[in-house]
């Protein structure tokens, strides 16, 4: 949401059209909100150091074709117009921050409220053990879709339980979310080159997150 260089402006407007993120058009008063929100983020990074300090999530479905043995991500809006009946389907959740992933999981289904909450408190404990230089001082801040159904009362007075500040996300911004543009399309070029039994979708996923350099996830540092 806060590009620092030109090279990740340019990699983010690539991603955008290997995923094919069909953006509607924004009112006056959408557009407005997110230049408001961005002009105001700029500032604080400025004054402080808020992007070492971010966690940020996001989910795909990941459509499994047990035919052909191969899988790709797809955003929930397409499932009806995608499915077959020899497709599979798995949801997968990731949450990471520049230092690196903090915590990933895998559904057969949507996420609820009561299943969101209990993923950040997932999330938590791992930030906690992992990276637990995220609490020192400053409290960390989420970087979160908050138009998403699941994410209701309950878990905004979790992460205040919690300690986390959430940051204000403009609406229908789903395409200025870092993993949105930065996590997935590179999983989806990696399953691309990949056969293997729908039951090792998760063995996928690590295969993928074991060929990622540390520098892979400080794609907001520039």
């Amino acid at each position: 949401m806060l590009p620092q260089s030109s090279s990740l402006t340019c990699y983010y407007f690539r991603a955008e059209g290997e995923l094919h993120i069909a953006l509607p058009p924004l009112t006056a008063e959408e557009r407005f909100d997110r230049l408001r929100i961005c002009a105001g983020l700029l500032q604080r990074s400025n004054k402080e150091s808020l992007l070492s300090r971010l966690v940020t999530c996001g989910e795909k479905w990941i459509l499994y074709d047990t035919e052909k043995r191969t899988a790709r991500c797809i955003d929930e809006r397409d499932l009806t117009k995608e499915m077959k009946p020899h497709y599979k389907l798995q949801l997968l959740t990731v949450w990471w921050s520049a230092a690196g992933l903090i915590h990933y999981n895998f559904f057969k289904g949507p996420l609820t409220s009561a299943s969101y909450c209990q993923e950040l408190l997932n999330m938590h404990k791992k930030l906690l053990k992992y990276q637990k230089a995220m609490f020192y001082g400053r409290c960390p801040v989420l970087l979160q879709d908050d138009s998403r159904s699941y994410v209701k009362d309950g878990s905004i007075r979790s992460l205040f339980t919690l300690g986390y500040e959430v940051l204000t996300y403009p609406s229908r911004s789903q395409d200025l979310l870092p993993t949105e543009f930065h996590i997935f399309p590179a999983f989806n070029n990696f399953l691309a080159e990949q056969t293997f039994d729908c039951e090792n979708i998760e063995g996928a996923f690590e295969n993928f997150l074991r060929s990622r350099a540390t520098a892979f996830f400080q794609c907001w540092h520039g």
